[in-house]
């Protein structure tokens, strides 16, 4: 189908305060809603370059994590169940209820909120589609949570932020604009100082028995990056789980491989609809 509209941004009420995302597409088309969870600590518009191509047959929700984007933080630092339950809340809100079950594409810490929610309310979810699963295990998930879940404090030097604007615009993946590794730092600093939550939520989560505990269909799409080999071993413990190797994707994914990604999310979505 076509003649979708183009990409509206919004709010609505959630369990943590307002909820923004970027959506496209029509209630009534035919098939399931699709959401898409970003990384940390990023937004929605991680996926912009792809939603309104999957609008096309689908409504599309990118909403932006509580305390990341435009949407509102909470007062405390929430559990992975709490980011999930906030997941849950978000569908209830936007979905016709005739429409259920959905579809959820989650990436990084996305992915176990995808998961987590699917756990929560295995009803409300028809397949799951993972990029990136952050499933450490042993001294490297010790590792990681120092670097990703390092708390920081706001202070009035800008050296604070060195180091994060040579990792985004001088250090950026060859062939992304300017602009775009803008728009991921900014999205950073908006939620500074507190922009390691949810990979503390991460840390502190079982990941190993949420995997297990996912009967739905789902399918990882796995390109060349540090989280290849966790998304290979997360794949062991899912019981109904396609794995799709992309050696030939890396770096920013969404921008340089959109119509590889989009292909492959809608051969995936096609063939479960029968």
């Amino acid at each position: 189908m076509t003649g979708s509209p183009k990409l509206k941004k919004s709010y609505v009420d959630g369990l943590y305060g307002q909820v923004h995302l970027l959506t496209a597409g029509h209630e009534d088309l035919s098939e399931p809603p699709l959401y898409l969870l970003h990384a940390t600590a990023y937004s929605g518009r991680t996926f912009s370059p792809m939603i309104e191509k999957l609008a096309d047959s689908r409504k599309v929700y990118a909403p932006d994590t509580p305390g990341y984007g435009g949407s509102d933080r909470p007062a405390q630092l929430p559990d992975l169940g709490g980011y999930a339950s906030a997941f849950i809340d978000l569908v209830s809100r936007t979905v016709a209820s005739a429409a259920s079950p959905v579809d959820v594409l989650g990436y990084h810490t996305g992915v176990f909120i995808a998961l987590e929610a699917a756990a929560q309310r295995p009803d409300l979810f028809r397949s799951i589609i993972l990029i990136g699963v952050p499933h450490y295990t042993g001294a490297e998930r010790e590792e990681r949570r120092a670097v990703l879940a390092h708390q920081t404090e706001l202070t009035e030097d800008f050296e604070q932020f060195r180091d994060r604007w040579n990792y985004f615009i001088r250090d950026r993946t060859q062939g992304l604009s300017l602009t775009r590794a803008f728009e991921c730092f900014v999205d950073e600093l908006r939620a500074y100082p507190n922009q390691w939550w949810s990979h503390e939520a991460l840390f502190t989560f079982d990941t190993e028995a949420c995997l297990k505990q996912v009967d739905c269909p789902v399918l990882i799409l796995n390109p060349d990056s540090p989280l290849s080999e966790p998304s290979r071993s997360a794949a062991q413990d899912i019981k109904n789980v396609e794995l799709l190797e992309l050696p030939s994707l890396s770096g920013a994914i969404f921008d340089l491989g959109t119509d590889l990604i989009y292909e492959k999310v809608e051969e995936f979505l096609t063939r479960i609809s029968g």
